[in-house]
């Protein structure tokens, strides 16, 4: 049987920079650069914060370690957990009587709590504590 000549179907190759997907640009590259740097100095800073907090001994933490034997008397006599709730007075008495909080200062150093008219010991309990705000003292 006589055979059938080769062919070849092989397809030349397309120019390289024809299909290369393109990449970000330039510019592209530089704003994502500049957010990178800008968060290595915020996580520089955080970091900062945190150790200069572990050094110097956070405050919040030690303010909760004079007021946690108030806070469990009164939490297994209630049979609840949490914060100081509005209602809460006899503990909100009991925390302005151990002198662990100052209302005056806290006020003082915190005028838009003074200005909105609210409790401060309220306030730092279920606001101020979280936010990091001072105790005024």
């Amino acid at each position: 049987m006589p055979t059938k000549p080769a062919t070849t179907s092989a397809k030349q190759p397309k120019a390289a920079s024809s299909q290369r997907p393109k990449g970000p640009s330039e510019t592209e590259l530089s704003e994502q650069l500049a957010e990178r740097f800008a968060e290595v100095a915020t996580l520089t800073r955080l970091l900062a914060e945190a150790e200069q907090s572990r050094q110097g001994g956070d405050w919040r933490f030690e303010w909760l370690c004079k007021v946690a034997p108030l806070m469990r008397s009164h939490m297994l006599a209630r049979g609840r957990f949490g914060l100081a709730a509005p209602s809460d007075e006899r503990l909100m008495s009991q925390l302005r009587d151990a002198k662990l909080f100052d209302p005056d200062a806290y006020l003082a150093s915190n005028p838009d709590v003074r200005d909105a008219g609210v409790d401060a010991l309220q306030h730092f309990l279920s606001h101020g504590l979280a936010e990091g705000r001072s105790l005024g003292v």
